[in-house]
């Protein structure tokens, strides 16, 4: 997962010049029973991002069962709004995880008549150190 996704930014930073931005379409995969396989699709991102962006960090290391269902439940709250989620991911572990809320929100929203936009893309967090991350965009559009 995490070099495919790896993959897409690196697509999304060739292609930024032009304006175009590549989405990721994910799902459940469900050839494999009880399993949290994740399969995903390319697609052009069609629409615009809002203007109002929160930002979570996304941590690979947290043990707490349902941490990953708490941040889907606070990105859907949050573009439910009308605003945008931007996810950083630092390690394999975390772009795992989040990928996973991604596609959790991506039910949540589904439900509610939305569909979810994903850009993968990378960024730098300065800490202590500057450190390479994958960045992932999320907002919704449709009614």
């Amino acid at each position: 997962m995490n070099t495919a996704i790896k993959s897409v930014a690196i697509v999304n930073e060739w292609v930024a010049k032009h304006d175009i931005r590549f989405c990721i379409d994910t799902m459940f995969d469900t050839s494999e029973k009880d399993s949290t396989a994740i399969s995903f699709t390319v697609n052009e991102a069609d629409s615009i991002v809002p203007p109002n962006v929160v930002h979570f960090r996304v941590c690979g290391k947290d043990s707490a069962p349902d941490s990953v269902e708490k941040l889907a439940t606070a990105m859907t709250a949050t573009m439910r709004s009308g605003a945008a989620v931007e996810l950083r991911c630092i390690g394999a572990s975390a772009v795992y995880r989040g990928v996973l809320a991604c596609t959790i929100m991506k039910g949540k929203l589904f439900s509610c008549g939305k569909q979810a936009m994903v850009v993968p893309t990378w960024t730098t967090i300065n800490d202590t150190k500057p450190i390479s991350a994958i960045r992932m965009t999320c907002w919704s559009k449709g009614d």
